[in-house]
């Protein structure tokens, strides 16, 4: 009877969160791909919205590349909105982001 114990234990740790956070990537291009399609529509509130989700993902995982271009696409979206000093934050973000990288 331990030993189920211990099999619950092991899925509940390691198996349970691994399957949650499978998918991540596919996620994460899927808001992005949304974003690119809210930005040529011209509604670059929902392109900022998309691009958010996206950047939570990236940071969760710690994704270098996708993480800065995301980034960089926050900061059009504001910029295209007139909000210069959210779209320089995020690009002086990206900027950090690859600087970390060795970018």
């Amino acid at each position: 009877m331990k030993w189920k114990s211990l099999l619950l234990a092991f899925l509940a740790l390691w198996v349970v969160p691994a399957a949650a956070s499978a998918g991540w990537e596919e996620r994460a291009s899927e808001r992005r791909m949304k974003a690119e399609q809210a930005a040529e529509r011209g509604d670059f509130e929902q392109a900022i919205a998309e691009n958010k989700e996206a950047l939570v993902l990236y940071q969760r995982n710690r994704a270098g590349a996708p993480l800065i271009d995301t980034r960089l696409d926050l900061a059009s979206g504001y910029a295209a909105l007139g909000e210069q000093h959210l779209a320089a934050e995020a690009a002086t973000d990206a900027v950090k982001d690859a600087r970390a990288l060795g970018d």
